[in-house]
């Protein structure tokens, strides 16, 4: 069991330390493989398969393999597995898989339609989610959807992420959303 915790931890880390690489230069065309990687290992994490970090690790570093000052902060970025914390909300990380991996690819379609500011401001409301997921004692997702998914939605998309919310929260826990406030 631990090591599953531990291996969940690596994931969220890891995945907030390559959309940090992502958001500081948005337009290298490597940061679609990338994000397309992060949203398939969600999807494979929620739906429990035994996805090794390594594995991952692996993956990513052949995206940019070409581009060695990347590859190299991309390996430096990716030994969160001599990490001393490990997380015990995986039920939490569990509920945001999804989220992550559909603002991934959000964000893919963006970069590829050339839509770099948009796709930048989607990559920096979601860079601190996994983190955040990890601190289950300092995890607020009221605050992370007020700071960080409400001025997305009102600069790009007044729909993004809704459905998630409304599942999310039901009955009123966002209502404060709705009103404006």
């Amino acid at each position: 069991m631990n090591e599953k915790y531990k291996n969940v931890t690596c994931f969220m880390l890891g995945f907030q330390r390559i959309f940090i690489v992502i958001r500081s230069s948005i337009k290298n065309p490597y940061n679609i493989g990338l994000l397309e990687k992060i949203s398939k290992y969600c999807l494979l994490l929620k739906e429990g398969h035994s996805t090794k970090f390594e594995t991952f690790k692996s993956e990513i570093i052949e995206v940019v393999k070409e581009y060695e000052e990347t590859k190299k902060l991309l390996e430096n970025a990716l030994k969160v597995c001599e990490i001393s914390f490990i997380t015990n909300n995986l039920c939490e990380i569990n509920r945001y898989l999804s989220i992550i991996s559909e603002t991934a690819l959000e964000a893919c379609r963006q970069l590829i339609q050339k839509n770099f500011d948009r796709a930048y401001d989607l990559v920096d409301a979601i860079h601190c989610l996994p983190e955040a997921l990890i601190s289950k004692k300092q995890w607020k997702p009221k605050t992370y959807w007020k700071i960080y998914i409400r001025p997305y939605r009102e600069k790009w998309d007044k729909q993004f992420l809704m459905d998630y919310e409304k599942e999310f929260f039901k009955a009123g826990f966002f209502n404060f959303f709705s009103h404006g406030r």
